[in-house]
């Protein structure tokens, strides 16, 4: 549907047969070739779990609802990474990141408000990393755990959650879940607990027994599971160098193909966008202009009034009118003489 909606605005915006847009294949791979380099600038700041994550979740929420053909994701790239840092207060020097990816300044900083707006400005995320310390938290509880193991399979549980955001897990499924999914994997691998227990210790608090949604709870993490195992195996073909040439390739051909196809409207770097920034602030100060005077023309109506004229300003010299009405007060009478 996004593809669609796109390819009726390029349409509208040009009339030339030359210009194609990209198909919803195309777009897709284009997307997931751009938010496979996500991956490799968060690895080049070791951003920390909670920053990694929060990049890879606004990333997949703005292509949501926007497409590729109306917003350039070279642009929308760094900015997502800027503006992840800012929500999890981890400071990252802007003039670095448009640096590194050899952009203006200006440019990811004008982009923050449409990408916020693709976000329904819902910049708080909730990530999978505290449920997992919650429930190791919960597992040293349990005697049958040796206490040691719990704190590499926390760890391991960490990085297999990382690597779902190869997929669209995030999206699908609460952050509880894919802990405790992810908990379940590393188990099954470690063979720490019995599995049974495991969900136990981790789902129930008083110590009862896992009552009637058990078997529907089951089923959903192996729904999870299955979804995080793609994304082990994602993360694993996307490191192979051979991989990384075809999808560079691919993407050559993509970029040049979505030039023509962009709206110059939502690009901070063309000339038509910097014109309607131009013609927005002159239309902006020309309603400051006009709130201005109209305060100022109110506050000599109310200064004409309070010293006697009710009269519009004609341009003639201002004259103050007796009020016929008026009486002063009596003086008072001095005080009596106590001598």
């Amino acid at each position: 549907r996004l593809n669609q909606g796109a390819q009726e605005r390029i349409k509208k915006r040009n009339n030339s047969a030359d210009i194609k847009p990209l198909s919803a294949k195309e777009e897709r791979h284009m997307r997931l070739y751009f938010h496979n380099q996500l991956f490799a600038a968060c690895a080049r700041y070791r951003f920390p779990f909670d920053v990694t994550a929060t990049v890879h979740t606004f990333w997949k929420r703005f292509y949501l609802s926007r497409s590729i053909m109306d917003f350039d994701p070279r642009l929308i790239l760094p900015t997502v990474i800027y503006l992840a840092t800012k929500a999890e207060e981890c400071h990252i020097n802007c003039e670095e990141l448009a640096r590194m990816y050899k952009l203006k300044n200006e440019w990811i900083t004008k982009n923050e408000v449409p990408v916020m707006e693709g976000l329904n400005f819902q910049l708080k995320v909730y990530h999978a990393k505290r449920p997992i310390k919650e429930y190791v938290a919960r597992l040293r509880k349990n005697p049958l755990v040796p206490d040691g193991n719990l704190d590499k399979m926390e760890k391991l549980a960490q990085q297999l959650v990382l690597d779902s955001y190869f997929t669209d897990a995030c999206l699908y499924y609460p952050p509880a879940q894919i802990a405790l999914a992810s908990l379940m994997m590393i188990n099954r691998k470690e063979k720490v607990i019995e599995e049974q227990s495991l969900i136990e210790s981790c789902v129930n608090t008083g110590g009862e027994k896992v009552s009637a949604y058990e078997e529907k709870l089951k089923r959903r993490l192996e729904e999870v599971g299955g979804m995080l195992k793609k994304g082990e195996e994602l993360a694993k073909t996307w490191a192979s160098e051979k991989k990384k040439k075809l999808n560079e390739a691919a993407a050559k051909i993509y970029v040049k193909k979505i030039k023509p196809c962009l709206d110059p409207l939502l690009n901070p770097s063309t000339e038509e966008y910097k014109k309607q920034e131009e013609d927005n602030n002159k239309e902006a100060e020309a309603a400051r202009m006009k709130k201005r005077k109209r305060r100022r023309q109110e506050e000599e109506a109310r200064e004409r009034k309070l010293l006697g004229s009710d009269e519009p300003d004609d341009g003639q010299p201002f004259t103050i009118k007796r009020n016929k009405s008026f009486k002063p007060k009596p003086r008072p009478s001095p005080p009596p003489d106590l001598m």
